[in-house]
């Protein structure tokens, strides 16, 4: 265990036969800390049942406040409907070879710009930084996003399956 710098915190034996085989086990350089270790005295089955706390200190949660354009009202007919109607989409259709091509991306990126904080106005949102998880990797992620998804999808679509279920009675 120390070549691993792991450390036990049980002790005592753990099952009848005098063998300690139900064990705590932390990494040395953890900032857990096990208190009130009690092991109980088999009596359902031929092992004891630890009872034990971890005192541990949560990372402090950090808010950070950021802009996102909001698309929930986004409206694509308007939207192009307004396009058509500025000089840069005048430009585009003329097919004119431009004179400058930093004047025509400043014309399409100002343009842009006012259509979208018109038709996507932008709003301050606060975001929590939780902090990482090692196993929690971009497979439970996917794995996560599906469950919800088909979760939605159940929820959503009655069927004769879910009928007794939905209407217990």
């Amino acid at each position: 265990m120390a070549t691993h710098e792991l450390t036990q915190h049980i002790m005592v034996p753990t099952q009848i036969h005098g063998h300690t085989l139900d064990v705590v086990i932390t990494r040395s350089d953890d900032k857990l800390v096990v208190i009130n270790i009690n092991v109980a005295l088999p009596s359902i089955s031929d092992h004891s049942i630890i009872h034990f706390n971890i005192s541990h200190q949560l990372p402090p949660i950090i808010r950070q406040s950021v802009e996102r354009r909001s698309f929930k009202n986004f409206n694509s007919a308007t939207f192009k409907s307004d396009l058509e109607s500025t000089d840069l989409f005048k430009q585009a259709s003329l097919m004119e070879n431009p004179n400058n091509v930093d004047d025509l991306f400043d014309l399409y990126d100002s343009t842009m710009e006012s259509l979208l904080d018109k038709h996507a106005p932008r709003r301050k949102i606060i975001l929590r930084k939780v902090p990482g998880c090692p196993w929690f990797d971009g497979t439970c992620a996917s794995s996560k996003k599906q469950t919800r998804r088909l979760e939605r999808q159940f929820r959503n679509s009655p069927s004769e399956e879910r009928m007794p279920l939905a209407n217990p009675g």
